[in-house]
């Protein structure tokens, strides 16, 4: 503090006395404000000492303490005294506040140190035995080359030290969990030089903190074939000032190389500008190279799968060929003079060749459907003559069975239409087929309504529906994938290779359509699919208007 020089000196003044010439004298160097100065220097040091936030006390030249702030006052509950005068010997008051303190003795040598030295101090902190703790600033005061006194400044900084304590256990907590984290941590400039690194990024490279600061990480890390990518990246959220997520390769101190999963974002100073970047490594070696072991068996698998598949759908002549060559001889020899022994026989051939046909037939369409060599091939044709043509083949089949084939089909769809009738046939014929299987007596049902109409595009609903055993509600997502049959004994007791309805769905959805299967009112099981055809407008010749 700047000395000042004072008209007088006594030190047998009273103490209110003695205050007050403190105070004039802390005035009467200062210039004048018609010198240039404010106003404000004019003012006495006491409203200052009387209205700082800080507590404030004021000890005389024989270091005896005179007077003390309200601010004071109230840190130290100075009892009996009124106002803010104190008039009290250096020793009593220091023991009087050290009461107040957690560590008194460290207090008093403090404050005896100061008081010989006479030589400004600040930062000096106490902690009471309320918890608080409060900031100590000496002062003495000089006239000219005499000491006139001191003064004390006292300011609570608890909140502010907790704020601090709190922030740094955030940060300890921060940087163990960082540390120890598999993500490793780093922050550079924008050019991407390294300006600090964590534990993390130290053990996952294999450099130290010292070998890393002022490197850059483009050059230190990344391979060279990709360091141009790399800063690109960088550039790119700098300029954007977006976070990016990417996987990338490095190569490590000893020469390997690992992918991590990198997480980087710009750090931004207070008027909102990029200064910097923060990068979070993971490394992801190990899941990268399951995902090459796994690509690579999937790969393996699709191609011997798409090798089965082809194999099969082009063997499809080959092994129908010589089969169909023996179901047409067992025909003939059906035709000839047989005693009933060799009937039988026959007999027992054309059924079980049957049973061979489709079972190669399922396989075969199956395998070409998924080997994407069915494709559609639409034509003009006649949708009464087709589903009539399926309701005398069945009724035939039927013959021997109290099975009865019954037909219903909207009458607004009375034209030529243009679809795929063979591969309509073909589902509908399956459909049927696994109607006619489980259908012992009762009714089979073919019904065909128009479901909606776009321009010439005509969408019509099939159903075909039966009086048979059923589908179990819990076994109906079951009955459309491959090779699967309802119930665990229907292979053993009505054959087939569970393959039927597999290729009626795929064929549907072939052609854009849905199928599903669901219970009717007067039906055990209705499967139900839509199709798109075109219409002509090409009306049906006479006579075939009905069924």
């Amino acid at each position: 503090m700047k000395s000042y020089n004072a008209p007088y000196s006594s030190n047998d003044m009273p103490p209110k006395e003695r205050i007050g010439r403190m105070k004039k004298r802390s005035l009467k160097s200062p210039p004048s404000p018609s010198e240039g100065l404010p106003d404000i220097f004019a003012l006495p040091i006491a409203v200052y000492l009387q209205n700082t936030n800080a507590g404030v006390l004021v000890s005389d030249e024989r270091h005896r303490f005179v007077w003390g702030n309200d601010v004071f006052m109230e840190y130290f509950n100075t009892g009996p005294y009124k106002g803010n005068i104190i008039n009290k010997a250096f020793r009593p008051m220091i023991d009087y506040c050290a009461t107040h303190l957690v560590d008194p003795t460290a207090f008093e040598l403090k404050v005896k140190e100061l008081r010989k030295r006479k030589k400004p101090f600040f930062g000096w902190e106490l902690i009471f035995k309320t918890g608080h703790i409060r900031e100590i600033s000496y002062i003495p005061v000089f006239d000219g080359d005499r000491f006139a006194g001191s003064i004390w400044q006292i300011v609570d900084v608890t909140r502010n030290r907790q704020w601090q304590e709190e922030l740094k256990r955030n940060e300890e907590k921060y940087r163990v969990i960082l540390d120890n984290l598999n993500a490793a941590l780093c922050e550079t400039d924008l050019e991407g030089n390294i300006l600090k690194v964590y534990e993390s990024f130290c053990r996952l490279s294999g450099y130290s903190e010292e070998e890393l600061i002022g490197r850059n990480i483009t050059d230190v890390f990344v391979p060279e074939e990709n360091r141009e990518y790399a800063r690109n990246l960088r550039r790119y959220r700098v300029e954007k000032k977006v976070a990016l997520l990417y996987d990338m390769e490095i190569v490590l101190k000893d020469g390997t190389r690992k992918w991590v999963l990198a997480s980087s974002g710009n750090i931004y100073d207070r008027e909102g500008k990029a200064v910097g970047g923060v990068g979070i490594h993971m490394d992801i070696t190990p899941q990268k190279e399951l995902q090459k072991e796994l690509e690579k068996a999937k790969q393996e698998a699709e191609e011997a799968q798409r090798t089965q598949k082809e194999f099969l759908a082009n063997m499809s002549h080959e092994i129908r060929t010589p089969l169909n060559a023996i179901i047409g001889m067992a025909h003939l020899l059906d035709e000839t003079n047989l005693d009933e022994e060799q009937k039988e026989y026959i007999k027992i051939l054309k059924h079980s060749s049957g049973i061979l046909h489709g079972l190669i037939t399922d396989i075969l369409d199956i395998s070409k459907i998924e080997a994407g060599k069915q494709e559609v091939h639409p034509r003009e044709f006649n949708l009464r003559e087709l589903i009539q043509s399926m309701k005398h083949t069945f009724q035939l089949k039927l013959a021997q069975r109290p099975v009865q084939v019954t037909v219903e089909l909207d009458k607004r769809i009375d034209s030529l239409l243009i679809g795929d009738d063979m591969i309509l046939n073909q589902i509908l014929m399956n459909l049927l087929g696994n109607a006619e299987k489980f259908t012992k007596e009762g009714e089979i049902a073919i019904k065909v309504y128009l479901d909606n109409m776009q321009g010439n595009t005509l969408w019509l609903r099939f159903m075909v529906c039966d009086t048979g055993i059923g589908i179990q509600k819990d076994k109906l997502e079951l009955i459309f994938q491959n090779y699967k049959q309802a119930e665990k004994d229907t292979r053993e007791r009505y054959g087939g290779t569970g393959l039927g309805l597999a290729i009626a769905k795929q064929l549907v959805e072939l052609q854009g359509g849905q199928i599903s299967v669901e219970e009717g009112p007067d039906y055990s099981t209705c499967f139900c699919f839509n199709l798109p055809f075109i219409d002509t407008r090409k009306p049906l010749a006479p006579g075939e208007t009905e069924i």
